[in-house]
């Protein structure tokens, strides 16, 4: 499994929240982070598909692979750091 960073933006509750998730793929962590069954992403079958669906309800989606982000350094040389603390933090709540 590998970590990834889903962003969910609500255009109705003006929201942005983000949350680190395991999964295989980004498209298995998008749908675990929405909660979505079968039924709800219907013929979606790659992340593309599921920002549009979810484009037609005004929201959005966006999927960060962690392990891509830190073999390029992406976001800079203390993202290692950054994502080491949210986890501590996060097991507090």
């Amino acid at each position: 499994m590998n970590k990834y960073v889903v962003a969910f933006y609500s255009s109705m509750l003006a929201e942005l929240k983000q949350e680190i998730i395991e999964a295989n793929s980004v498209f298995e962590a998008a749908i675990s982070y929405l909660g979505w069954t079968a039924e709800d992403i219907g013929e979606a079958k790659t992340l593309t598909d599921l920002q549009e669906i979810l484009y037609g309800m005004e929201d959005t989606i966006h999927v960060l692979d962690l392990a891509k982000a830190l073999k390029t350094n992406w976001g800079g040389g203390g993202l290692q750091t950054r994502i080491a603390q949210f986890d501590s933090e996060s097991r507090l709540q």
